[in-house]
């Protein structure tokens, strides 16, 4: 392999943490991949169509004495990127990583409304009534966002209306539990172009009460957050806020922005702070580059993940397209310490300071107007 200062032209063989270490100002993959902890990877799960094929993960570890400690998921089928056989399903897991259906749980959850489908699924634990919720989005003449929930974690309520809005003004709803105990939901408000949109907001509704449970929780008046990822156009994301680090931590998927009509179908995964959800702080560098060739990805799509404070360690969940047009999710867990360094400082090298190597080659992606350095297949 050739080194960055040629000191190692002749060396055949580096191991992959010395490689790194050497290509870590300039690489922005290898930077960001030292952070992983577990690599990225597949995470297979059965949908309702037997296709195999999911999209919009959304996993949490389960408190409540009926759920014996493991982990949920909310997903939905996605075979040929058709929204029609969109419709929530729920797996569990023991370690978050291994996922099964639920056990006793209908699949999908819910009926498929007429001339209508259910999409964005979003799991909301109740922890002082050991209650899980899934909110989903109803899309049909406009933008529906709904509840049902459970106890028991087999019976679960009728789904019962938070609030609506215009096509597609409330894309991929996420809610989360402040500090202050109220929660707190946010959306991508796209407009009418819904997909090919290129001027997406973010938007935050605080919920009128907080002791309030699944079965009557209501959401005030919308407010427009500020976060914008720089040369990009957020499309669906996830929340959550983070008691250990006291913030707010966004994930979201983002496609470039381009003069005239957007493509959300090429998406790569950024990661965003806040101290109160309003007003963020967003990283340059992508966490997951949909160019990244350890996996043939067209695009990055939703992901979800939980953080772990006593090994500092966040385990993420994404679906995404490869190119022979198949979704999947797939899993990889970071050091979160590491990733956030990452992510500030990969970004700082010029394309022109981006240096060869026989195990990197240059990647340009004009849409993006960017170069990377990324493994080679």
């Amino acid at each position: 392999m050739h080194g960055l200062d040629g000191r190692y032209a002749q060396q055949q063989c580096v191991t992959v943490a010395i490689l790194a270490a050497q290509l870590s100002l300039y690489s922005v993959p290898m930077a960001i991949r030292t952070a992983e902890v577990v690599p990225l990877h597949t995470v297979p799960v059965t949908t309702y169509d037997g296709s195999g094929q999911s999209n919009h993960p959304d996993f949490m570890r389960v408190g409540a004495p009926w759920a014996a400690g493991a982990c949920w998921m909310s997903y939905t089928p996605y075979l040929g990127s058709n929204g029609f056989l969109e419709n929530p399903s729920l797996a569990t897991s023991p370690d978050c990583e291994h996922w099964t259906p639920a056990l006793g749980v209908a699949a999908p959850l819910v009926a498929k409304p007429l001339d209508a489908y259910n999409s964005d699924p979003e799991l909301v634990y109740d922890a002082q009534r050991g209650c899980l919720g899934v909110v989903f989005r109803q899309v049909g003449q406009q933008n529906v966002i709904l509840i049902t929930g459970t106890c028991d974690g087999k019976t679960f309520s009728a789904p019962r209306q938070l609030f609506a809005a215009p096509n597609h003004m409330a894309v991929s709803p996420s809610v989360t539990p402040g500090a202050d105990g109220f929660n707190r939901i946010w959306y991508v408000s796209a407009g009418a172009l819904g997909c090919t949109s290129q001027t997406n907001v973010v938007k935050m509704r605080t919920a009128t009460s907080g002791t309030a449970g699944l079965d009557s929780i209501q959401f005030g008046a919308e407010a427009v957050t500020d976060l914008v990822q720089p040369g990009f156009v957020i499309w669906h994301l996830k929340v959550r806020y983070v008691v250990a680090l006291k913030l707010y931590v966004a994930m979201y998927a983002a496609f470039p922005f381009t003069t005239g009509v957007g493509n959300c179908m090429n998406d790569d995964l950024f990661m965003a702070t806040s101290a109160d959800g309003l007003h963020w702080q967003t990283f340059p560098a992508p966490v997951l580059d949909h160019l990244d060739k350890r996996f043939k990805f067209t695009s990055l799509y939703r992901a979800s993940f939980q953080y772990t404070p006593g090994t500092d360690q966040l385990r993420t969940i994404v679906s995404a397209l490869d190119v022979a047009g198949n979704w999947g999710q797939y899993g990889v867990v970071h050091n979160y310490t590491a990733l956030a360094a990452a992510l500030t400082s990969s970004w700082t090298a010029s394309a022109a300071q981006l240096a060869p190597s026989s195990a990197l080659v240059r990647k340009p992606d004009a849409a993006a107007v960017k170069v990377i350095m990324e493994d080679r297949p």
